[in-house]
């Protein structure tokens, strides 16, 4: 999971807006991260009202909220104000500046009414390219069970990279759930034959689950998996609802047009009962490790290859090291590193402490330039 360094909490003063700022503060807390508090000014509410009127009114209201949210524990927060469309203004600043997460209230839904997405998060997520977390209105910060649904898409698949992160740093339980939707009508009531097909069908179903799961570090994260027959949103709401699952963690696929079509079919309808708060992902490498590959000094390379070591990401840990031994095959550190990293991805939990270099713990073919890298340290 990327390491959060910056975060944009979405503010409209309005409803929703308390729950967010307290998620806020809990991630920013976790990852040592500046929460960059934003609203936008659209109009001028009148044409009596000139917008610099409007702006000096909505700036004092902004750094009142900073200065909350600094209070409340966060390590570093700046107010940013903008003028123009919400979502447009949002992305864009997102695109422009280093940012890693968007926060948004996701509004209230009344009883027995269809939630309707605002414009606003609508618009963010439809061109967000870094993930979205919608806040459900009276989510509480202490994240104990996340929940990741999966159809072995890519969109999925970055879903489960995020919530693997999440799931690490919070100390939460993940829940990972597959849906085997329903068999095709022209398969149902031929006898033998639908009996034999159905059966093929939920088994490669599950092989597929399978070797999915396999792609994934676990190591370090208490987790379940749950596969299921049915309608793919209903058997995600029911699940979330038997749980109790604080959030929601989907890949989404955004097209222009209908709001439906703006995260997915089966997406749009779970959101639109906000079961709990959602995180919506839908970029290329979403909350996941960045590994530096153009970092000039190698010293600085191993610092992080380490720095991952600690928080428990062996793998990327590996390709960090692997970097350093491209730029020079003699710094003996790096195989250490490499060592350590591969040992730990083997290991069925996560080690206490830092246990000494095994070169019997590289692969067969590392091993020999490995020795050769300690004898000429």
């Amino acid at each position: 999971m990327k390491d959060i360094d910056n975060l944009i909490l979405v503010t409209d003063f309005g409803g929703g807006a308390s729950e967010a700022s307290k998620i806020a503060v809990f991630v920013a807390k976790s990852f040592d991260a500046q929460i960059i508090l934003v609203h936008v000014v659209e109009t001028a509410p009148d044409p009596f009202t000139g917008l610099k009127v409007v702006r000096e009114r909505v700036a004092m209201h902004l750094e009142k909220e900073r200065k909350k949210l600094v209070k409340a524990g966060a390590p570093r927060v700046k107010a940013v104000l903008l003028t123009g469309n919400a979502s447009d203004q949002i992305t864009r600043y997102t695109d422009i500046n280093e940012v890693d997460l968007i926060l948004i209230a996701s509004g209230e839904k009344e009883k027995s009414k269809v939630f309707q997405l605002g414009l606003t998060a609508s618009g963010v997520i439809r061109n967000s390219k870094v993930p979205v977390w919608m806040v459900k209105r009276g989510a509480v910060p202490d994240i104990k069970k996340i929940i990741c649904p999966v159809d072995l898409s890519d969109p999925s698949k970055r879903a489960m990279a995020s919530a693997v992160g999440l799931a690490r740093c919070f100390g939460a339980e993940l829940m990972v759930i597959t849906v085997i939707p329903p068999i095709l009508k022209q398969y149902r009531g031929i006898g033998k034959l639908a009996a034999d097909a159905e059966r093929k069908y939920v088994l490669r179903h599950k092989a597929q689950c399978e070797r999915f799961l396999l792609g994934y570090d676990l190591a370090g994260v208490k987790w379940k998996k749950r596969v299921r027959r049915g309608k793919p949103h209903r058997i995600v709401l029911k699940l979330i609802d038997e749980i109790s699952g604080d959030l929601l963690v989907m890949g989404s696929v955004g097209k222009s047009g209908l709001s439906r079509n703006v995260i997915g079919d089966v997406a749009y309808k779970i959101i639109r009962e906000i079961p709990c708060s959602v995180i919506s992902t839908k970029s290329a490498q979403p909350m996941k490790v960045q590994i530096e590959k153009d970092l000039a000094d190698i010293e600085v390379g191993f610092k992080k290859g380490n720095d991952l070591l600690a928080k428990g990401h062996p793998q990327e840990a590996a390709l960090q090291f692997e970097w350093c031994r491209s730029k020079d095959k003699f710094y003996a550190p790096a195989w250490e590193g490499l060592s350590l990293a591969h040992e730990q991805t083997r290991a069925p939990a996560p080690r206490q402490g830092v246990p000494r270099y095994r070169p019997d713990d590289l692969p067969l073919a590392l091993r020999q330039e490995a020795e050769t890298a300690h004898a000429l340290r």
